[in-house]
Protein backbone atom coordinates (compact mmCIF):
# COMPACT_ATOMS: atom_id res chain seq x y z
CA UNK A 1 0.00 0.00 0.00
CA UNK A 2 2.85 2.08 0.65
CA UNK A 3 4.02 1.90 -2.94
CA UNK A 4 0.47 2.67 -3.80
CA UNK A 5 0.57 6.02 -2.09
CA UNK A 6 4.16 7.08 -3.23
CA UNK A 7 3.07 6.90 -6.73
CA UNK A 8 0.23 8.41 -6.08
CA UNK A 9 1.40 11.74 -4.46
CA UNK A 10 4.33 11.69 -7.15
CA UNK A 11 1.39 11.86 -9.73
CA UNK A 12 -0.28 14.32 -8.20
CA UNK A 13 2.61 16.67 -7.69
CA UNK A 14 2.58 16.55 -11.32
CA UNK A 15 -0.80 17.37 -11.64
CA UNK A 16 -2.15 14.10 -12.99
CA UNK A 17 -4.85 11.90 -10.64
CA UNK A 18 -4.85 7.76 -10.76
CA UNK A 19 -8.07 6.91 -11.95
CA UNK A 20 -10.38 3.41 -11.03
CA UNK A 21 -11.00 1.27 -13.74
CA UNK A 22 -14.60 2.02 -13.22
CA UNK A 23 -13.97 5.60 -13.40
CA UNK A 24 -12.06 4.84 -16.45
CA UNK A 25 -14.96 3.12 -18.43
CA UNK A 26 -17.02 6.17 -17.82
CA UNK A 27 -14.46 8.64 -19.47
CA UNK A 28 -14.24 6.37 -22.21
CA UNK A 29 -18.32 6.66 -22.83
CA UNK A 30 -18.26 10.52 -22.28
CA UNK A 31 -15.29 11.34 -24.35
CA UNK A 32 -17.15 8.35 -26.90
CA UNK A 33 -20.05 11.15 -26.56
CA UNK A 34 -18.41 14.10 -27.00
CA UNK A 35 -16.28 12.66 -30.43
CA UNK A 36 -19.91 12.13 -31.79
CA UNK A 37 -20.83 15.60 -31.13
CA UNK A 38 -17.17 17.18 -32.41
CA UNK A 39 -17.17 15.18 -35.22
CA UNK A 40 -21.10 16.41 -36.19
CA UNK A 41 -19.91 19.85 -35.89
CA UNK A 42 -17.17 19.32 -38.07
CA UNK A 43 -18.86 17.51 -40.86
CA UNK A 44 -21.18 20.78 -40.78
CA UNK A 45 -17.55 22.40 -41.41
CA UNK A 46 -17.40 20.19 -44.63
CA UNK A 47 -19.86 21.21 -46.09
CA UNK A 48 -18.47 24.69 -46.44
CA UNK A 49 -16.01 23.58 -48.73
CA UNK A 50 -18.86 22.21 -50.85
CA UNK A 51 -20.98 25.52 -50.70
CA UNK A 52 -21.09 27.34 -53.99
CA UNK A 53 -21.09 30.44 -51.59
CA UNK A 54 -17.24 29.90 -50.42
CA UNK A 55 -15.92 28.89 -53.86
CA UNK A 56 -14.02 31.69 -54.55
CA UNK A 57 -12.32 30.96 -50.92
CA UNK A 58 -11.59 27.69 -51.63
CA UNK A 59 -10.11 28.32 -54.52
CA UNK A 60 -6.95 29.64 -53.24
CA UNK A 61 -7.32 27.61 -49.72
CA UNK A 62 -8.58 24.13 -49.83
CA UNK A 63 -10.07 22.33 -47.71
CA UNK A 64 -7.54 19.28 -48.01
CA UNK A 65 -4.39 21.84 -47.52
CA UNK A 66 -3.11 20.66 -50.46
CA UNK A 67 -2.76 23.92 -51.85
CA UNK A 68 -0.70 26.03 -54.67
CA UNK A 69 1.95 28.04 -54.10
CA UNK A 70 -0.02 31.67 -54.90
CA UNK A 71 2.15 34.51 -53.84
CA UNK A 72 -0.55 36.88 -54.39
CA UNK A 73 -2.78 39.02 -51.77
CA UNK A 74 -6.62 38.94 -51.08
CA UNK A 75 -8.45 40.54 -53.13
CA UNK A 76 -11.70 42.20 -51.96
CA UNK A 77 -14.37 40.09 -53.20
CA UNK A 78 -12.13 37.09 -51.34
CA UNK A 79 -12.04 39.45 -48.13
CA UNK A 80 -15.71 39.31 -48.32
CA UNK A 81 -16.10 35.86 -47.98
CA UNK A 82 -13.46 35.04 -46.03
CA UNK A 83 -14.90 37.25 -43.18
CA UNK A 84 -18.48 35.25 -43.49
CA UNK A 85 -16.27 32.12 -43.62
CA UNK A 86 -14.08 33.35 -40.68
CA UNK A 87 -17.30 33.72 -38.66
CA UNK A 88 -18.47 30.48 -39.27
CA UNK A 89 -15.48 28.74 -38.19
CA UNK A 90 -15.15 30.96 -35.19
CA UNK A 91 -18.77 29.57 -34.36
CA UNK A 92 -18.02 26.15 -35.18
CA UNK A 93 -14.67 26.47 -32.63
CA UNK A 94 -16.48 28.36 -29.85
CA UNK A 95 -19.50 25.21 -29.99
CA UNK A 96 -16.69 22.97 -29.72
CA UNK A 97 -15.12 24.45 -26.70
CA UNK A 98 -18.01 25.02 -25.14
CA UNK A 99 -18.73 21.08 -25.68
CA UNK A 100 -15.69 20.21 -23.63
CA UNK A 101 -16.67 23.15 -20.64
CA UNK A 102 -19.71 21.09 -20.19
CA UNK A 103 -17.34 19.10 -18.12
CA UNK A 104 -15.47 19.73 -14.52
CA UNK A 105 -12.52 17.56 -15.80
CA UNK A 106 -8.91 18.61 -16.01
CA UNK A 107 -8.90 16.51 -19.51
CA UNK A 108 -11.85 18.09 -21.19
CA UNK A 109 -10.68 21.82 -19.71
CA UNK A 110 -7.05 20.56 -21.64
CA UNK A 111 -9.27 19.88 -25.14
CA UNK A 112 -11.23 23.11 -24.46
CA UNK A 113 -8.16 24.93 -24.07
CA UNK A 114 -6.70 23.39 -27.50
CA UNK A 115 -9.74 24.45 -29.33
CA UNK A 116 -9.39 27.72 -27.87
CA UNK A 117 -5.70 28.00 -28.62
CA UNK A 118 -6.13 26.76 -32.00
CA UNK A 119 -9.64 29.39 -33.05
CA UNK A 120 -7.26 32.47 -31.87
CA UNK A 121 -4.55 31.38 -33.64
CA UNK A 122 -6.45 30.55 -36.70
CA UNK A 123 -8.76 33.67 -36.23
CA UNK A 124 -5.47 35.81 -36.02
CA UNK A 125 -3.82 33.91 -39.51
CA UNK A 126 -7.50 34.98 -41.56
CA UNK A 127 -6.49 37.96 -39.79
CA UNK A 128 -3.26 39.06 -40.98
CA UNK A 129 -4.46 37.50 -44.45
CA UNK A 130 -7.33 39.90 -44.68
CA UNK A 131 -5.00 43.29 -43.67
CA UNK A 132 -2.63 41.78 -46.51
CA UNK A 133 -0.25 41.38 -43.90
CA UNK A 134 0.53 37.12 -45.77
CA UNK A 135 0.32 36.20 -49.36
CA UNK A 136 -2.07 33.28 -49.81
CA UNK A 137 1.01 30.76 -49.71
CA UNK A 138 1.82 32.30 -46.66
CA UNK A 139 -1.85 32.23 -45.46
CA UNK A 140 -2.30 28.19 -46.43
CA UNK A 141 1.50 27.44 -44.63
CA UNK A 142 0.13 28.34 -40.99
CA UNK A 143 -3.37 27.16 -41.84
CA UNK A 144 -1.38 23.78 -42.54
CA UNK A 145 0.58 24.34 -39.68
CA UNK A 146 -2.39 24.80 -36.93
CA UNK A 147 -4.03 22.16 -38.95
CA UNK A 148 -1.64 19.53 -37.63
CA UNK A 149 -1.40 20.93 -33.64
CA UNK A 150 -4.86 19.71 -32.74
CA UNK A 151 -4.28 16.33 -33.70
CA UNK A 152 -0.86 16.07 -32.04
CA UNK A 153 -2.38 17.87 -28.80
CA UNK A 154 -4.88 15.76 -28.63
CA UNK A 155 -3.10 12.46 -28.64
CA UNK A 156 -0.41 13.77 -25.71
CA UNK A 157 -3.50 14.09 -23.94
CA UNK A 158 -4.41 10.89 -24.44
CA UNK A 159 -1.44 9.49 -24.17
CA UNK A 160 -0.94 11.33 -20.84
CA UNK A 161 -3.91 10.21 -19.32
CA UNK A 162 -3.98 6.93 -20.64
CA UNK A 163 -0.51 6.21 -19.09
CA UNK A 164 -2.13 7.19 -16.03
CA UNK A 165 -4.89 4.75 -16.49
CA UNK A 166 -2.55 1.70 -17.26
CA UNK A 167 -0.52 2.67 -14.18
CA UNK A 168 -3.56 2.61 -11.88
CA UNK A 169 -3.98 -0.44 -13.30
CA UNK A 170 -0.69 -1.96 -12.47
CA UNK A 171 -1.26 -0.55 -8.77
CA UNK A 172 -4.52 -2.80 -8.28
Amino acid sequence: MKKRSEFKVCFSSKGWELISEEKSKLIDQRDAMISEKINAILKERSTFCKSDEYKIWYKKSPCDIDFIQDNSLISDAEIKVGKELSSRFNSTSIDIIELYKQYDLASTDEYANIWNSYNEETQANMSNLFEKKLTWYKFNLKKKELANIIPKKVTEVKARLKLIDDRDKEMN
